[in-house]
């Protein structure tokens, strides 16, 4: 049996996205109500296809939304107002989330971009370290 391209990536995907002090977050874009539960759910654990996910920085307190926001704003402050970006194609992007398909990753910002798994996993080398 072939694995798809979460089955052989995703564990990958989050290792880097951690390592960098990220955490994963279930989404849905504009609903922050919703998007509240989501961070009271926790950060994920697996990635599924399908699903919209958002990046925020790692906490000590992953699971309210008061504490997660104001990291966000931390990081936006030090980067002088700037959001999380990602190079894809030596093309320096802004980012607000990703989701995964059976044969590509949809990055999501100001523009939808769809780029094949390990491209995407390299491009996480990319993106700004949250711990620093």
């Amino acid at each position: 049996m072939v694995m798809d391209g979460l089955e052989r990536t995703g564990r990958t995907i989050l290792d880097k996205l951690h390592g960098k002090g990220w955490e994963v977050y279930e989404s849905d874009e504009g609903k922050r109500e919703l998007f509240d539960a989501s961070i009271r759910r926790g950060p994920v654990t697996e990635l599924k296809e399908g699903v919209r996910y958002t990046i925020m920085p790692k906490t000590d307190s992953p699971t309210d939304p008061d504490v997660v926001y104001n990291a966000l704003d931390q990081l936006a402050i030090e980067r002088r107002g700037l959001r999380p970006t990602i190079v894809l194609s030596g093309v320096t992007l802004p980012w607000t989330g990703f989701s995964a398909k059976p044969e590509y990753i949809e990055v999501e910002g100001d523009h939808l971009k769809i780029i094949h798994y390990e491209d995407f996993i390299t491009a996480l080398n990319s993106i700004v370290d949250a711990k620093d």
